[in-house]
């Protein structure tokens, strides 16, 4: 399979997948029921922590939360900054992904579609590891929210 063809395979899945969950379940009006944000003190400073946690009622979501926790704390925690300036004014990450994505196709990846999936991947990770918009951005989010943060980011 091209990568062109595993492209609008995932967008074709992701629209349905999108279309199916808001006729019949919105889980973004009850982040309540699965993440708890508490405050913490610690060196005089104050912090907010969230976590995932199981959702007890009977959602339409709750077996898919329940059975994905770590996966949902791990997006929640490194995905949120990347997400909320996916289409930013001050950075725009969908361009910056659409350009990376660009330059993956003019590299060989392989044939075998699994091997092909995993290079790709790995070359996205260098691809935006290595965007100056992108730590632009994070350094950005991190001014903002500094005092609620359990952590320092080095060199700033």
């Amino acid at each position: 399979m091209t990568m062109k063809k595993l492209l609008i395979l995932s967008i074709s899945l992701t629209l349905i997948s999108n279309s199916f969950s808001l006729t019949n379940c919105d889980i973004s009006e009850n982040y309540e029921d699965f993440i708890t944000i508490e405050k913490a003190r610690y060196n005089d400073k104050e912090y907010l922590i969230k976590r995932v946690v199981e959702a007890t009622n009977n959602a339409c979501f709750s077996e898919l939360v329940n059975n994905n926790l770590a996966y949902i704390d791990h997006l929640l925690t490194n995905f949120s900054s990347i997400l909320k300036n996916y289409k930013g004014k001050e950075f725009s990450m969908n361009k910056e992904f659409g350009n990376s994505l660009k330059e993956l196709y003019k590299v060989n990846l392989g044939i075998d579609p699994e091997e092909k999936l995993l290079r790709a991947q790995g070359a996205m990770y260098f691809l935006m590891r290595n965007n100056n918009n992108l730590k632009l951005m994070i350094k950005s989010e991190y001014e903002r929210n500094k005092n609620y943060l359990p952590f320092v980011l080095a060199g700033t």
